[in-house]
């Protein structure tokens, strides 16, 4: 039963993927919803630190967001060469259906640590190798 709840997880994980691939305007969004949550308020400039994207791609993706409704973009009050970006009711409504969606979801931490470890049973089984020769990453 758990190798059928897991495989079709998998199953949903990836449509969810190829769906988010096939539709651009929706990429990365997720993300942004979650830093955005975390962190409140954040400028242009923070979340493109924290995301690791251009600044072309960051600006239009949070256009898509800003007419979907999901965010409100404004000067910020300290410098006004920064925007500050902050969810809406909306942004964060969709946020807490997205969570609700995943936590009910997904195996609580113990389930994952479980199948971690028996993932890593099975490798050191598979190829016997000692571990201090395996580089830290």
């Amino acid at each position: 039963m758990d190798s059928e709840l897991n495989l079709r997880l998998l199953g949903m994980l990836v449509q969810s993927s190829y769906l988010m691939q096939t539709r651009k305007k929706y990429r990365g969004q997720g993300r942004l919803l979650i830093l955005l949550h975390l962190y409140g308020s954040l400028t242009q400039r923070e979340l493109i630190e924290l995301t690791g994207r251009r600044s072309a791609t960051l600006s239009e993706q949070l256009d898509g967001m800003e007419k979907s409704g999901l965010i409100l973009r404004s000067k910020n009050a300290q410098d006004k060469r920064n925007i500050d970006v902050t969810l809406t009711e909306q942004g964060q409504a969709l946020y807490n259906v997205v969570d609700t969606f995943f936590v009910s979801h997904i195996p609580d931490t113990a389930q994952i640590t479980a199948m971690g470890d028996k993932a890593i049973n099975a490798l050191t089984l598979a190829f016997p190798v000692q571990i201090s020769t395996i580089p830290q990453v």
